[in-house]
């Protein structure tokens, strides 16, 4: 993120301008939850996110055993639309990680055998290659630290500790160990760990955790604090997060959370609890949604953390075994259980933490064209991409950024202004203004901690902001021009 010192403000006396007309306008924007739908409904499939796509792959569309489905549905997050491919095989069971630009679907049941196919989409290119496991195994789980991504325990007929390692760097495989022998356990990674915790592979489930190092290649054990299966793992801000699970029938709400920079652990709680469920980390903070709840029934409930305080959201359909993806700008939580229906589901809830929606009005420059600004969201929520096209070339520019909303139209400038109020910011600290491209373009990543406001302020989780660019224009003599605007919404 580029860094940002306390921007000068936008004043009459800056601008040298009289204001002709002055007019407040309301941002009309989406909901930060919308809906979508799988081609197929399914339970007991895979998801993941790999660039800008989202991937759900395997599972079954009915209550009992085979035939079990191969279908992948993809959905595109700069384009908003879903396509489908296959897998291998139909299999349910399976593990999915992402790791550089591939996605790599592992292992699963095949009905009456296992699988040890893993099937890998690379999204550089859109295409599919496979390779294998060192075991057909199911209820596995993965999890990517730098450039490998690791696929461990699992079932074969009774559990396993074997780990099978894919290092995208060399595009090798290699094998370790678990410490214990287990299956339906939890995988995710923070800061050069990666962390395989829970499971059951014996009369109860355990609370063995195995920690792997990247950054040394070894291994070494934890506990967390209470036994649990059917648990889930995220990360946020190097932390790792064992949420909910079930050491039996009972669920529960405790999250056991690893802290990578001190290699410490603690305890906290969701508001509620939740077993065989989803987690995303989104927009800084981490989705646990769904699943089964206290009493045996699917919930719509979805707990939501920021590291510091709880939250609760609601999914439209309650439902057990759903599973979740993110990409750059939003998190999707797909199918399930439908316990309305009993039936598994199509739904796919899906949450945008920035929602942008233009308005105001740019005029022509010496382009031909009039200006325009759009945005993108990137890094799973956390960053915010100003991207301003059609300015005339080679001119320097900047963006602004301010909560008022106008249309005010200076006499000394042949644009519109669209922000108001009397802090406006500049983004002109060096890094931040420069010169549009010959081509017209001009971008800048925002720093979310530090708006150049007076005084600088971060963006904070309901409000809206709204951004504009400003540039200088030959047109044909010297003078000045405004793209449209853009009012970005924070949930």
């Amino acid at each position: 993120m580029t860094g940002n010192r306390v921007g000068r403000l936008i004043r009459l006396s800056w601008l040298g301008i009289a204001f002709v007309i002055a007019a407040l306008l309301g941002p009309g924007a989406r909901a930060q939850w919308t809906v979508d739908g799988l081609s197929l409904p399914r339970v007991e499939f895979a998801a993941v996110g790999v660039g800008h796509t989202a991937l759900f792959a395997g599972g079954r569309e009915h209550g009992g055993g085979p035939p079990y489905s191969d279908r992948v549905d993809l959905f595109d997050g700069l384009s908003e639309t879903w396509s489908t491919s296959s897998l291998t095989s139909p299999v349910v069971d399976l593990a999915a990680t992402a790791v550089g630009t591939k996605a790599l679907f592992a292992g699963g049941s095949l009905g009456f055998s296992l699988s040890a196919v893993v099937d890998i989409y690379d999204a550089s290119s859109g295409t599919w290659t496979t390779a294998s496991l060192s075991v057909p195994r199911s209820l596995l789980a993965a999890t990517t630290v730098g450039d490998l991504a690791l696929f461990a325990g699992g079932w074969d007929g009774s559990s396993l500790n074997t780990v099978d390692i894919y290092d995208d760097a060399t595009g090798s495989w290699s094998t370790a160990t678990l410490s214990e022998a287990r299956q339906r356990l939890a995988a995710t990674s923070a800061g050069s760990y990666a962390l395989f915790g829970g499971g059951v592979g014996g009369p109860i489930p355990t609370s063995r955790v195995d920690v792997f190092d990247a950054s040394t290649g070894t291994w070494s054990t934890a506990s967390l604090s209470v036994g649990r299966e059917s648990l889930v793992a995220a990360s946020l801000d190097g932390r790792a997060y064992f949420a909910g699970g079930r050491d039996g029938s009972q669920p529960y709400a405790t999250v056991d959370v690893f802290d990578a920079q001190t290699a410490t652990w603690s305890v906290t709680a969701m508001p509620d609890a939740h077993t065989s469920f989803a987690a995303a980390t989104i927009g800084g903070r981490i989705f646990f949604a769904s699943g089964e709840g206290p009493d045996i029934a699917a919930v719509t409930t979805v707990d939501v953390f920021d590291g510091q305080l709880w939250t609760t959201m609601d999914l439209t359909v309650p439902r057990i075994g759903l599973a979740s993806a993110v990409i750059d700008d939003r998190a999707l939580f797909a199918g399930g259980w439908d316990d309305t229906t009993g039936t598994p589901s199509a739904v796919v809830d899906v949450f945008t933490p920035m929602v942008a929606t233009g308005y105001c009005t740019s005029t022509v420059n010496s382009s031909g064209l009039p200006a325009r600004l759009t945005t993108r969201t990137e890094e799973a929520g956390t960053t915010l991409r100003l991207l301003a096209d059609d300015l005339p070339g080679n001119q320097m520019a900047f963006f602004l950024v301010g909560m008022g909303q106008a249309q005010l139209m200076p006499l000394s400038s042949q644009g519109i202004v669209c922000l108001a109020g009397g802090d406006i910011g500049r983004f002109d600290d060096p890094g931040q203004a420069g010169t549009s491209s010959p081509s017209g373009h001009f971008e800048l990543v925002v720093d979310l901690g530090s708006l150049p406001t007076n005084p600088p302020q971060p963006v904070l989780v309901g409000q809206t902001w709204n951004f504009q660019a400003w540039f200088r224009d030959m047109n044909p003599g010297p003078t000045s021009n405004f793209t449209d605007a853009s009012a970005v919404a924070f949930y």
